[in-house]
Protein backbone atom coordinates (compact mmCIF):
# COMPACT_ATOMS: atom_id res chain seq x y z
CA UNK A 1 0.00 0.00 0.00
CA UNK A 2 2.84 2.36 0.78
CA UNK A 3 4.35 1.70 -2.62
CA UNK A 4 1.09 2.60 -4.29
CA UNK A 5 0.79 5.92 -2.44
CA UNK A 6 4.45 6.75 -3.20
CA UNK A 7 3.78 5.89 -6.83
CA UNK A 8 0.76 8.18 -6.87
CA UNK A 9 2.86 10.90 -5.25
CA UNK A 10 5.52 10.66 -7.96
CA UNK A 11 2.91 10.55 -10.71
CA UNK A 12 1.27 13.68 -9.29
CA UNK A 13 4.65 15.41 -8.95
CA UNK A 14 5.67 14.58 -12.53
CA UNK A 15 2.29 15.76 -13.78
CA UNK A 16 2.64 18.99 -11.78
CA UNK A 17 6.17 19.63 -13.08
CA UNK A 18 5.14 18.97 -16.67
CA UNK A 19 2.31 21.50 -16.60
CA UNK A 20 3.27 24.86 -18.07
CA UNK A 21 3.60 27.49 -15.36
CA UNK A 22 3.45 31.20 -15.92
CA UNK A 23 6.22 33.13 -14.23
CA UNK A 24 5.14 36.65 -13.38
CA UNK A 25 7.83 39.09 -14.41
CA UNK A 26 7.67 42.83 -13.98
CA UNK A 27 7.99 43.34 -17.74
CA UNK A 28 4.57 41.91 -18.41
CA UNK A 29 3.11 43.78 -15.45
CA UNK A 30 5.34 46.87 -15.32
CA UNK A 31 2.38 48.94 -14.15
CA UNK A 32 2.82 47.26 -10.75
CA UNK A 33 5.83 49.52 -10.22
CA UNK A 34 3.77 52.61 -10.96
CA UNK A 35 1.05 51.49 -8.54
CA UNK A 36 3.43 51.14 -5.58
CA UNK A 37 3.09 53.58 -2.73
CA UNK A 38 5.69 56.37 -2.84
CA UNK A 39 7.86 54.87 -0.10
CA UNK A 40 8.12 51.47 -1.82
CA UNK A 41 8.62 53.11 -5.21
CA UNK A 42 11.45 55.23 -3.81
CA UNK A 43 12.95 52.21 -2.08
CA UNK A 44 13.24 50.35 -5.39
CA UNK A 45 14.02 53.17 -7.81
CA UNK A 46 15.67 55.78 -5.52
CA UNK A 47 13.32 58.53 -6.77
CA UNK A 48 9.96 59.66 -5.49
CA UNK A 49 7.06 59.50 -7.91
CA UNK A 50 7.07 63.32 -8.38
CA UNK A 51 10.80 63.15 -9.19
CA UNK A 52 10.11 60.28 -11.61
CA UNK A 53 7.44 62.33 -13.38
CA UNK A 54 9.75 65.37 -13.47
CA UNK A 55 12.41 63.23 -15.17
CA UNK A 56 9.76 61.85 -17.53
CA UNK A 57 8.70 65.41 -18.46
CA UNK A 58 12.34 66.23 -19.25
CA UNK A 59 12.50 63.18 -21.52
CA UNK A 60 9.42 64.45 -23.35
CA UNK A 61 11.26 67.68 -24.15
CA UNK A 62 14.49 66.08 -25.31
CA UNK A 63 13.10 62.96 -27.03
CA UNK A 64 9.58 63.81 -28.25
CA UNK A 65 9.66 61.15 -31.00
CA UNK A 66 9.36 58.23 -28.56
CA UNK A 67 5.96 56.85 -27.64
CA UNK A 68 4.90 57.87 -24.11
CA UNK A 69 4.52 54.32 -22.82
CA UNK A 70 7.95 53.42 -24.16
CA UNK A 71 9.48 56.33 -22.23
CA UNK A 72 7.86 55.21 -18.98
CA UNK A 73 9.09 51.65 -19.41
CA UNK A 74 12.59 52.71 -20.48
CA UNK A 75 12.87 55.06 -17.51
CA UNK A 76 11.75 52.27 -15.17
CA UNK A 77 14.36 49.91 -16.68
CA UNK A 78 17.05 52.59 -16.42
CA UNK A 79 16.29 53.55 -12.83
CA UNK A 80 16.04 49.91 -11.80
CA UNK A 81 19.41 49.24 -13.45
CA UNK A 82 21.10 52.18 -11.70
CA UNK A 83 19.37 51.73 -8.35
CA UNK A 84 19.86 48.00 -7.97
CA UNK A 85 23.14 47.54 -9.85
CA UNK A 86 21.73 44.63 -11.82
CA UNK A 87 23.43 43.12 -14.86
CA UNK A 88 21.76 43.28 -18.26
CA UNK A 89 20.89 39.60 -17.79
CA UNK A 90 19.12 40.32 -14.49
CA UNK A 91 17.39 43.33 -16.04
CA UNK A 92 16.19 41.29 -19.00
CA UNK A 93 14.91 38.56 -16.66
CA UNK A 94 13.20 41.05 -14.36
CA UNK A 95 11.43 42.96 -17.13
CA UNK A 96 11.07 40.10 -19.62
CA UNK A 97 13.07 41.78 -22.38
CA UNK A 98 16.04 40.64 -24.45
CA UNK A 99 19.61 41.39 -23.35
CA UNK A 100 20.05 43.59 -26.43
CA UNK A 101 16.90 45.59 -25.73
CA UNK A 102 18.02 46.12 -22.13
CA UNK A 103 21.46 47.25 -23.27
CA UNK A 104 20.13 49.59 -25.95
CA UNK A 105 17.59 51.16 -23.57
CA UNK A 106 20.21 51.78 -20.88
CA UNK A 107 22.68 53.28 -23.38
CA UNK A 108 19.96 55.55 -24.80
CA UNK A 109 18.92 56.66 -21.32
CA UNK A 110 22.55 57.30 -20.32
CA UNK A 111 22.99 59.49 -23.42
CA UNK A 112 19.79 61.33 -22.59
CA UNK A 113 20.83 61.82 -18.97
CA UNK A 114 24.12 63.33 -20.18
CA UNK A 115 22.17 65.70 -22.43
CA UNK A 116 20.01 66.68 -19.46
CA UNK A 117 22.94 67.08 -17.04
CA UNK A 118 22.77 70.88 -17.07
CA UNK A 119 19.13 70.63 -15.97
CA UNK A 120 20.09 68.70 -12.84
CA UNK A 121 23.61 69.97 -12.11
CA UNK A 122 24.00 73.70 -11.62
CA UNK A 123 27.48 74.89 -10.71
CA UNK A 124 27.66 77.92 -8.41
CA UNK A 125 28.80 81.28 -9.77
CA UNK A 126 31.98 82.92 -8.46
CA UNK A 127 29.89 85.08 -6.14
CA UNK A 128 28.00 82.04 -4.78
CA UNK A 129 31.27 80.15 -4.25
CA UNK A 130 32.75 83.03 -2.25
CA UNK A 131 29.55 83.39 -0.21
CA UNK A 132 29.52 79.65 0.54
CA UNK A 133 33.18 79.84 1.58
CA UNK A 134 32.40 82.65 4.04
CA UNK A 135 29.49 80.71 5.55
CA UNK A 136 31.62 77.56 5.76
CA UNK A 137 34.42 79.53 7.46
CA UNK A 138 31.99 80.95 10.03
CA UNK A 139 30.59 77.51 10.85
CA UNK A 140 33.77 75.43 10.72
CA UNK A 141 36.64 77.89 11.11
CA UNK A 142 38.49 76.57 8.05
CA UNK A 143 40.10 79.23 5.81
CA UNK A 144 40.78 79.19 2.07
CA UNK A 145 38.50 76.28 1.17
CA UNK A 146 38.25 77.52 -2.43
CA UNK A 147 41.98 77.00 -2.91
CA UNK A 148 41.51 73.30 -3.61
CA UNK A 149 38.76 73.78 -6.18
CA UNK A 150 39.55 73.45 -9.90
CA UNK A 151 40.22 76.80 -11.49
CA UNK A 152 41.06 78.48 -8.19
CA UNK A 153 44.58 79.69 -7.35
CA UNK A 154 46.56 77.31 -5.15
CA UNK A 155 47.34 79.39 -2.06
CA UNK A 156 48.63 76.37 -0.15
CA UNK A 157 51.57 75.80 -2.47
CA UNK A 158 53.70 78.43 -0.72
CA UNK A 159 52.81 77.13 2.76
CA UNK A 160 54.79 74.51 4.65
Amino acid sequence: MTNVSVGHYWDALILHLSLPTEVLKTGTEWRILMEMDDSTFQGHLRLTKPQFHFFLDKLEIIRPQNVDIKKVIMLLWYLWYLSNQNSFRELSDKFDISHGAAHNAIVEMLDTTCELASTFIIWPSECEKRGNAVVFHRKCGIHNILDDLPGEPDLFSSKE
